[in-house]
C-alpha cells in the first residue's frame, strides 16, 4: 500500500487511471486525517492535467470518484473546446446522452456558429445510434434471407408429407376393404363347415336307415318277399321296385328285381349297396318317383314292401347327400383358397401400410423440423425487428431531446435545408414522420435572427430584453435562447408573415 507521504507521478493518458487507483488504495487508511489531504492533492493534479484530449475521460472519472471539482473542470474544458471534441470520433463515442445534453443546454457553451451544435448532435447520433441501427438492418436482411431459404425445404417437406399422408389414407381404406372381404370369406367358410357337418349327420342317419331296412328284409325269406311283394303287386309297389332297380344300376323295370329275389341276390345287393359310386344323373328318375306321396313307406300294406320303400328312400337320400357333401367340400376348398389368397394379400397390404406409416412418421419429423426451423428463423427476424424498433425509438427520443436544445433562430436556413436535412443519416433515420423529424420541420420554419442588422429600440409593442452571458443570450429565467456574434449593441428578430414566431429584441449587458 502506498504511503501517505509517497509522491505519485503520473503523466499522459494514464493520469485518470493512475489517480483513480491511488485514490482507491488510499481508502485503506481513510480514517487517517491525511486521506482528505491526499484526495485534495489528487483532485488538484487531475484538474491541472485536464485538457481537451482527455476531458471526456476526466468527466467519467469524476462520476466514478464523485468529484465535483473534476466534473466542473472537465465540463468547462468541454464547453470551451466543444468543436475540437466532436472532431475526434473516439471522444464522441465516450459521451453519454445525459453528458451531451448537459453540454448542449449549458449557457457557457462556446461555438463559432449554432450549426456546429447541430453537426455535433448528428455526429453523436450517427456514431452511437447509427452504427447500432445499421448493423441491426444488416442483421435483419441476413435473417430475412435465412428465413427465405427455409421456405423451399418446408414446401418440399409439406408436399412429401401430404403425399405420403394421402397414400396412407388410401391404403388404410383398401386394408379395411380387404379385411371386410377376409371376414366375409371366414363367415362363408364357417357356414360351409356347419352345412357340411349337418350333411354328414344327415348322411349317417340316412345310411343307418338304409342299412336297417336292408337288415329287416334280410329277416324275410325269398318266398315271403315274393309272396308279399311281387305277387299281385300294386302299381305303387311296382314304382318302388323300379326305383330299386335303377339304384342298383339295372334296367328301369320293376320285375328285374324279382329274378334277383328268386336267385337270392337282391338282399346281399341291398346290404352291400355303395351309394358313393352312383351319380345323381343316373338316378334322376328315382327322385321324381319317390317324391310322390303314393310311394311313401307308410303307403305300403306289407312289412317287406314297407322295408323295401324305406331302403329306396334312404338310398336315394344317401346318394343325394353324398353328392352334396362332395360338392360342399369342393366349395369349401374354393372358399378356403380364396381366404388364403385374401389373407396373404391382406398381410402384404398391412406390411406396406406399416412401411408407409414409418415413412409418414419420418416425413412428419422432417416436416415438423422444417417448420420449427422456419418458426425460429421468423422469431429471429421478429426479435431483430423489435430491437430495431426499440433502437429507432431510442434514437428518435434522444434526437428530439437534443435537437430541441438547438437555438434554431441562430441557424442559417441554407444549412438547415441543405447540409442538415439532406444529410444521409438525417434523411434515413430521422424522417419527417418521427418526433425528431418534426423538430427539424418546425426548425425549417423558424425565421433567421439577423444579428448583423442593427435595429432601433423604439417602436410599437412590448420588447423582451435578454442579458448576454458568455455570448449566449439568457432570459430572466436563465434559459438560453440564442447566441450573440455581432459586435453591435442591439439585434432584433422579426417574424415572417404567417410563421407565428414571436419577435425578439436582444440586448447585451454593459
Amino acid at each position: 500500500m502506498a504511503s501517505p507521504n509517497q509522491a505519485v507521478r503520473l503523466a499522459g493518458e494514464d493520469i485518470a487511471d493512475g489517480i483513480l487507483d491511488f485514490m482507491v488504495r488510499s481508502r485503506g487508511w481513510s480514517e487517517n486525517n491525511n486521506y482528505w489531504h491526499v484526495r485534495q492533492l489528487c483532485e488538484d493534479r487531475v484538474v491541472e492535467n485536464t485538457c481537451p484530449p482527455n476531458a471526456v475521460s476526466m468527466l467519467h472519472f469524476a462520476d466514478q470518484c464523485h468529484s465535483h471539482r473534476v466534473r466542473e473542470r472537465a465540463r468547462s474544458v468541454l464547453l470551451s473546446s466543444f468543436e475540437h471534441v466532436f472532431e475526434q470520433p473516439d471522444m464522441i463515442e465516450q459521451l453519454t446522452f445525459l453528458q451531451l445534453k448537459h453540454l448542449v443546454s449549458s449557457p457557457d457553451l462556446r461555438v463559432q456558429t449554432e450549426s456546429h451544435v447541430c453537426d455535433a448532435i448528428v455526429k453523436w447520433l450517427q456514431q452511437i445510434h447509427g452504427s447500432r441501427i445499421s448493423s441491426g438492418l444488416a442483421e435483419r436482411e441476413d435473417l430475412r434471407r435465412q428465413l427465405a431459404e427455409t421456405i423451399p425445404p418446408l414446401e418440399r417437406e409439406d408436399q412429401v408429407y401430404h403425399t405420403i399422408e394421402g397414400d396412407v389414407q388410401g391404403l388404410s381404406a383398401e386394408v379395411k376393404r380387404q379385411e371386410l372381404a377376409v371376414n366375409t370369406l371366414k363367415l362363408e367358410l364357417g357356414e360351409m363347415d356347419q352345412e357340411l357337418s349337418q350333411l354328414d349327420y344327415d348322411l349317417l342317419a340316412a345310411d343307418k336307415t338304409m342299412l336297417d331296412a336292408a337288415r329287416e328284409l334280410a329277416g324275410y325269406s325269398s318266398q315271403e318277399i315274393l309272396l308279399t311283394v311281387y305277387r299281385n303287386a300294386k302299381p305303387r309297389v311296382e314304382r318302388v321296385l323300379t326305383c330299386v332297380a335303377i339304384l342298383l344300376g339295372l334296367d328301369p323295370v320293376w320285375d328285374i328285381t324279382q329274378r334277383m329275389c328268386y336267385e337270392d341276390k337282391l338282399i346281399p345287393k341291398l346290404l352291400q349297396y355303395d351309394y358313393h359310386v352312383v351319380e345323381p344323373a343316373q338316378v334322376g328318375d328315382v327322385f321324381k318317383i319317390l317324391s310322390k306321396p303314393s310311394v311313401n313307406p307308410g303307403a305300403m300294406t306289407t312289412k317287406p314292401a314297407r322295408a323295401i320303400a324305406f331302403w329306396a328312400h334312404a338310398a336315394s337320400k344317401c346318394v343325394q347327400l353324398s353328392t352334396d357333401i362332395v360338392n360342399g367340400r369342393a366349395e369349401r376348398g374354393r372358399i378356403a383358397e380364396e381366404l388364403r389368397v385374401a389373407g396373404d394379400k391382406l398381410a402384404g397390404m398391412r406390411e406396406d401400410l406399416e412401411g408407409l406409416r414409418a415413412l409418414e412418421a419420418n416425413s412428419t419429423e422432417r416436416y415438423v423440423g422444417a417448420m420449427e426451423t422456419q418458426m425460429m428463423a421468423q422469431l429471429r427476424v421478429d426479435l431483430c425487428e423489435a430491437r430495431l424498433r426499440r433502437n429507432a425509438a431510442k434514437l428518435d427520443a434522444d434526437a428530439r431531446a437534443l435537437l430541441e436544445l438547438v437555438r434554431w433562430p441562430l441557424v442559417a436556413k441554407p444549412y438547415i435545408h441543405g447540409d442538415l436535412l439532406q444529410h444521409p443519416f438525417v434523411a434515413c433515420f430521422l424522417p419527417p414522420g418521427s418526433q425528431a423529424g418534426g423538430v427539424l420541420e418546425r426548425a425549417a420554419l423558424v425565421p433567421l435572427t439577423d444579428f448583423l442588422r442593427m435595429a432601433a429600440s423604439e417602436g410599437g409593442g412590448q420588447r423582451d430584453v435578454y442579458g448576454a452571458k458568455g455570448r449566449r443570450l439568457t432570459g430572466e429565467n436563465g434559459r438560453v435562447v440564442a447566441q450573440v456574434w455581432s459586435e453591435g449593441a442591439r439585434a432584433e428578430a422579426r417574424p415572417r408573415s404567417g410563421m407565428g414566431w414571436q419577435g425578439l429584441t436582444f440586448e447585451r449587458e454593459g
